[in-house]
């Protein structure tokens, strides 16, 4: 899934300073461009991340779910019945579901007859099977009535949108992820319990189209009313089951858009668009890129894994996406992006290797799903041309201060923050430097068509994977990294600064690296390129492990600048000078020359606390925007601009001065906005 843009003033840790802690986040929908938090901010519902289930549950295997429900849009309710096909493993005399409070059964079956139930609470209820033998399958049937409920991101509900007219329609659509199917079908609502397989059959009005799950096997009309019949046949969790409703483009008889995707072989697979109306151009547009994206992600992570279904793109009412299985949702900003290979695409387009076929093992595992999305953006931008991987993520999936990677990426803090989707990305990232291109991509694709037990896979099963994938006096240094970087906190800080002296003819560097993060050290590999005025770069590659590290080089020419990780390996912040040098460092923005799309970014460091202005303005020294003037304690800030005045207005093309001021001091940067965007 992915999320929407915040503002947020980030905050980092320098010498001697204590760790800041997140916030607990709110933004789960989101509108906003590639630096966008992926998604959604809150732990799975009930306190258990574990998804392994609650006794009645856990002595129960389900093959097979059925899902006959009837919309009715003028009530803004679901009729429906699901019949479970579940068997004991163990003994029991009860069968407990996952049903919130805003889903009322009326009657409940167990092998055709009635059945005694009752609520245990507001999430789940319970049904008598007294009759239960271990290994004979029961089938279960619920008759119900569900309401709109919009727990965390809007499990089940009825939004309204409207046309570039104005004219308004109402759409019904699901987006239950951590453990809210519930909301709209009684089922098992945890990782543990993938079915096999799934079948819906949903009544709607015949203005209306339904999206769903795996491969359409026929629409029935009846009266003004239509059944669209769709079946999953591949295993699939709960969370990823989702119909969503509006008046789609279609043929006459609610036959939805469909393409065709070539498989090779004289193959094809369907591409399935349900778009409104009023984003039929743009979605021209656009949506041909997703069979790119399809060519790259097979290449990367082997045969898509639903060929003998579908893909396709379900549009609805959010800022950002969710990966259901074999039928993306994903919010009009992203369909009517004016980039094509808008970022949500292919986030959720991998999912369906990772998250969909591979489902994590358990929540606290959920950057096997996120983190593998997030890095697959990078990989799709790469394959374009755009930018190499490393630089996507320094670009837009990096932050200049440890408030946003706080916590550990396994386990996280809150389940869907940045630091399982945009460090764990940077894990992948760095495994691949340490591991070569070769045996990373193996490894990727090896993984996503690995065949776990129940379709679910954790993170020491990752770890073993790219260990058995390593030279085997890898595996100790892979332990090492894994342990540091999963389940540790934060990431390296360096202070840095260098000077070159003539020594005898020769010109000696000598370079100063002082990690100044506080907590833990970090031993990982870091390039540093020394350019000269004439001639090629040369890089070299130093293990600052010690809190205080210098390094001296000699060259036959004199050395005029120094970066840090110019191919960007490694995620990490750089402060440039001395670690509590002078009071304020402010790094180049970047990019820069840049355009309006997605701005410059600047990262800067306080070494005091004190009063800050931080302002964009004109050759003529007349402010054009403030980016921050108030108190700032010591420590990091990063902010945009993006080419606009206090106003909001776009600004011409030009050249532009950013001008910081900590105190009595100040420091003057150039900008040049590319006008255009």
């Amino acid at each position: 899934m992915t999320r929407v843009r915040v503002a947020i003033v980030l905050l980092a840790v320098l010498a001697g300073a204590a760790l800041a802690q997140e916030a607990p986040s709110t933004d789960k929908v989101l509108l906003g461009g590639p630096n966008a938090v992926p998604r959604c901010g809150f732990r799975a519902q009930l306190g258990e991340r574990s998804g392994e289930g609650q006794a009645g549950q856990t002595e129960w295997d389900v093959r097979y779910y059925t899902i006959d429900a009837t919309v009715d849009f003028a009530a803004l309710q679901l009729d429906g019945t699901v019949t479970a096909y579940v068997t004991p493993v163990a003994a029991v005399d009860s069968l407990v579901l996952d049903a919130l409070d805003t889903l009322t059964p009326s009657a409940v079956r167990v092998d055709g007859s009635p059945a005694l139930w009752r609520r245990l609470d507001d999430a789940t209820l319970s049904i008598a099977t007294p009759g239960a033998t271990v290994g004979v399958e029961s089938v279960v049937e619920v008759d119900y009535v569900a309401l709109p409920n919009q727990t965390d991101f809007g499990a089940f509900w009825f939004p309204e949108y409207q046309d570039d007219d104005g004219n308004r329609f109402r759409s019904c659509q699901t987006m239950t992820e951590t453990q809210n199917a519930g909301a709209w079908w009684p089922c098992i609502d945890r990782l543990t319990h993938k079915p096999d397989s799934l079948a819906l059959a949903i009544t709607v009005p015949d203005s209306m189209v339904v999206a769903s799950n795996g491969v359409l096997e026929g629409i029935d009309a009846s009266a003004g009313m239509r059944t669209y019949r769709w079946r999953e046949r591949h295993p699939i969790a709960t969370y990823l089951v989702s119909i969503t409703i509006a008046p789609f483009v279609a043929a006459g008889d609610g036959t939805p858009w469909t393409e065709s995707y070539d498989l090779g072989g004289g193959a094809t697979m369907p591409l399935q668009w349900f778009i409104r109306p009023h984003h039929e151009d743009e979605a021209q547009r656009n949506l041909p890129l997703i069979s790119d994206m399809l060519d790259a992600f097979r290449g990367h992570f082997g045969e898509y894994p639903f060929e003998d279904e579908k893909y396709g793109v379900a549009e609805f009412s959010f800022g950002g996406g969710m990966e259901h299985q074999t039928i993306s949702s994903i919010g009009s900003a992203s369909i009517a992006s004016g980039d094509s290979a808008n970022y949500v695409q292919p986030h959720e387009l991998a999912h369906q290797w990772f998250g969909d076929r591979i489902s994590p093992a358990t929540w606290e595992d959920i950057w096997l799903n996120e983190g593998f999305a997030t890095y697959a953006e990078a990989l799709y931008y790469e394959h374009l041309g755009r930018y190499a991987a490393g630089e996507y993520l320094f670009r837009y999936r990096r932050l200049p201060s440890d408030i946003l990677f706080s916590g550990t990426i396994v386990d996280p803090e809150y389940t869907f923050n940045t630091t399982v989707y945009w460090k764990g990305a940077w894990v992948l990232h760095m495994l691949r430097q340490r591991m070569g291109d070769a045996a990373f991509f193996t490894l990727l694709q090896d993984w996503a068509a690995s065949d776990p037990p129940g379709g679910i896979a954790g993170t020491q099963d990752f770890i073993d994977a790219a260990k058995a994938h390593s030279a085997p006096a890898e595996g100790s240094a892979l332990d090492q990294f894994f342990q540091r970087w999963l389940y540790g906190t934060g990431r390296p800080v360096y202070a840095w600064a260098w000077d070159a002296a003539n020594v005898g003819g020769e010109w000696e560097l000598s370079v100063e690296l002082q990690q100044v993060q506080g907590g833990e050290l970090f031993s990982d590999s870091l390039d540093l390129q020394v350019g000269f005025a004439s001639g090629d770069p040369i890089v070299q590659r130093v293990a600052p492990s010690e809190a205080i590290n210098r390094y001296t080089w000699t060259f036959a020419t004199e050395p005029t600048d120094l970066t840090l990780d110019p191919d960007h390996r490694l995620l990490h912040n750089a402060i440039p000078g001395p670690a509590l040098d002078a009071p304020l460092a402010l790094l180049d923005p970047y990019p820069n020359p840049f355009s309006g799309s997605f701005g410059t970014s600047i990262s800067l460091a306080l070494r005091r606390s004190g009063p800050l202005t931080v302002e964009v303005v004109d050759v003529l020294g007349r402010r054009v925007e403030s980016l921050f003037d108030g108190h700032h304690e010591a420590g990091a800030l990063n902010v945009d601009w993006r080419g606009r005045d206090d106003d909001g207005a776009l600004q011409a093309g030009g050249v532009y001065f950013l001008r910081v001021r900590l105190g009595d001091y100040s420091e003057t940067r150039k900008l040049v906005f590319l006008a255009g965007d």
